[in-house]
């Protein structure tokens, strides 16, 4: 049965494109055929003969097509349609008749010639009851001496129902897309719905299996299953285990699936209302179990009583969904509301169109089955469909939220954790602090008296013998010596203090070397609230200060402005002086490319350019953020 199903969902798919493509250009496309005959008159006979009865036969009687059998006609299991062919146009060859539908089974004669049935006439009968009938009527069966030609079909009845619709005769290639297109959409669809269903039943009660307080799964997948039945039902038309068993749980599994609806809503909405649970499943066991009891022609009063309570369930469900939702305001329960309610409609159009002969009038039930058409076998399984995108979509964000807390958890003990390292090794960090204290202590004295000391000799010497450019040579090397030693055992220090040191030490020098000075002082907000470190203050201090000692020693200038600006997150540095300017080949000098490097170690950028109206303007541009960051 499940190989059926995959084969006829992969042969004919194609159908559903051709009802698509008939229906939006069907009659531009088709070329000029005659149209078919519509039979609406035959003579039926209630009785289940094997062969032809004779035409003289008194209980003939005349019937309008559609035809519903009468409840006293159910018992004889079957009867005879009779039709004449009326003269029309004819049709040279590829004749063919096409029935929409024949409730239980048929087989076709023409003129007294077998042409075909839909399935086994005899038990185990098969039900072909959803199928319609195409059979190709041979050409050399039609009578060619001026008698009309006749039609007849032997109708197996079956379930309590009855019912022959109206005949169509005409050429094979106008019917058989008609034909191909009703019996993909009325009957072998259905078959891949009743493979979705169980395998969304399966997955649901699998996750209720794992979280048995998550009751809604195990509601969805039952009711999942229960139409699995119906879709089942709709499609075999030889089943293994008995058309009538089928039909029972088929009509059973519709009301189960309103009932398994109904306590999912409630759990859904987060509503409470176990007694109307509890009544409702001992009323669709009650008649689950009486119209198993009853005989195979009178369960269908059962049934459609069952459908009664299955359609008023589906409107309870409407209003209920429709008050949580103004109760709520959850966009949800509204589409919830929306969709149960045309899957009521359809129900409602499925039960007058299935209703007793005895309920409604013969001649409403007949037109009504003009265009018979279930549309609940659809509407059922894809509102199924639209709950599991739901229940998924839940499933998702309660997985995810569980995700988040598992993270946040997890985050918590490592900051305990990290917490606790840290009261243990906070004795020992300031053990390890004051010791570094000290040995830079140390450190520096030891510079200082004695590399420093070296230095100072050098620059008082320089002094002495006027060399200035080793003055300021020594006076360099002893202020980076002493940056290394402070700066490194120092924290974040502001970015303002740092321009007021380095201004100094850059008037103290170009003093030494009879050069003037100026250095407004910068009046941008963020210099006050900026902060530099260490490692950022040494790299900004040498640039400055090789920069300074290249005025000094190649730019013969007699003045310098140094100017520091703020403005969108980056500090402008820009140092000029009114020498002889930049020379050529001193672009690729090694110190240039020095101060590019440490540039570049502070994200930024270095250039020269020719001041006005004489000498060389350096700039400098960084960002702050890796002024406050490098490490």
């Amino acid at each position: 049965m499940i190989r059926r199903m995959l084969h006829l969902l992969l042969v004919h798919w194609r159908w559903g494109w051709l009802t698509l493509t008939l229906c939006c250009a069907g009659p531009a496309m088709a070329e000029p055929v005659a149209p078919p005959q519509v039979l609406t008159e035959a003579w039926v006979l209630s009785a289940d003969s094997e062969s032809p009865p004779s035409i003289s036969d008194p209980r003939w009687r005349r019937v309008a097509l559609p035809h519903i059998w009468r409840p006293e006609d159910l018992p004889a299991g079957g009867g005879w349609y009779r039709l004449v062919l009326p003269r029309g146009p004819q049709v040279a060859q590829g004749r063919a008749m096409y029935v929409q539908q024949a409730h239980l089974n048929a087989a076709v004669y023409l003129n007294g010639v077998f042409i075909g049935d839909n399935g086994r006439m005899r038990a185990p009968v098969s039900y072909s009851w959803n199928y319609p009938v195409f059979l190709p009527l041979a050409d050399k069966l039609w009578r060619r001496d001026g008698r009309p030609d006749e039609l007849w079909v032997h109708l197996r009845t079956g379930g309590g129902f009855g019912m022959l619709s109206r005949v169509q005769v005409g050429a094979a290639e106008t019917l058989r897309p008609t034909f191909e297109i009703r019996r993909f959409w009325q009957a072998e669809f259905h078959g891949g719905l009743a493979l979705l269903l169980v395998s969304l039943a399966a997955l649901s009660l699998s996750i209720w299996l794992m979280r048995r307080h998550e009751q809604q799964y195990l509601w969805f997948g039952l009711g999942c299953l229960a139409w699995s039945f119906i879709s089942w039902f709709t499609f075999a038309n030889d089943p293994w285990i008995g058309g009538l068993t089928l039909q029972w749980l088929a009509q059973s599994g519709a009301l189960w699936w309103t009932v398994c609806l109904t306590c999912y809503i409630h759990r859904r909405t987060q509503t409470a209302r176990p007694r109307l649970e509890r009544g409702l499943w001992i009323l669709a066991t009650a008649f689950m179990c009486t119209s198993w009891l009853m005989p195979p022609l009178q369960r269908i009063h059962v049934f459609s009583a069952s459908h009664v309570m299955g359609l008023a369930l589906l409107v309870y469900i409407v209003v209920h969904t429709a008050r949580a939702w103004r109760a709520s305001g959850q966009r949800e329960h509204l589409t919830l509301s929306v969709v149960m309610a045309v899957v009521a409609l359809a129900s409602i159009h499925d039960v007058v169109i299935t209703a007793p002969t005895e309920w409604l009038s013969i001649g409403l039930v007949s037109e009504l089955s003009r265009h018979r058409f279930y549309l609940t076998p659809f509407g059922a399984p894809f509102a199924s469909l639209f709950l599991a995108t739901h229940l998924a979509r839940r499933f998702a964000r309660s997985l995810s939220q569980v995700e988040r807390l598992n993270a946040d958890l997890e985050q918590r003990v490592a900051r305990a954790r990290e917490a606790l390292l840290a009261s243990y090794e906070s004795s020992r960090a300031m053990e390890r602090d004051q010791a570094a204290a000290q040995e830079r202590e140390r450190i520096y004295r030891d510079l200082h008296d004695d590399l420093g000391a070296k230095l100072l000799g050098l620059v008082i010497q320089a002094r002495r013998q006027q060399h200035l450019e080793q003055v300021d040579l020594a006076q360099s090397a002893l202020q980076d010596l002493r940056d290394v030693v402070s700066r490194s055992g120092q924290g974040a220090l502001p970015l303002a203090d740092l321009l007021a040191d380095l201004r100094a030490e850059t008037a103290q020098r170009l003093d030494a070397a009879q050069l003037s000075l100026a250095w407004p002082p910068c009046m941008a907000p963020d210099a006050e609230q900026a902060s530099v470190t260490p490692q950022g203050a040494l790299q900004l201090g040498r640039i400055v200060r090789e920069a300074i000692s290249n005025v000094i020693r190649h730019a013969q200038a007699q003045a310098v402005r140094v100017q520091v600006s703020i403005r969108e997150g980056q500090l402008a540095l820009r140092i000029e002086d009114d020498g002889v300017g930049l020379p050529e080949q001193a672009r690729q000098g090694r110190g240039m490319s020095n101060l590019r490097q440490r540039a570049q170690t502070l994200q930024g950028e270095a250039r020269w350019l020719a001041a006005q109206p004489r000498g060389c303007c350096f700039e400098l541009v960084v960002p702050l953020r890796v002024l406050s960051e490098l490490r």
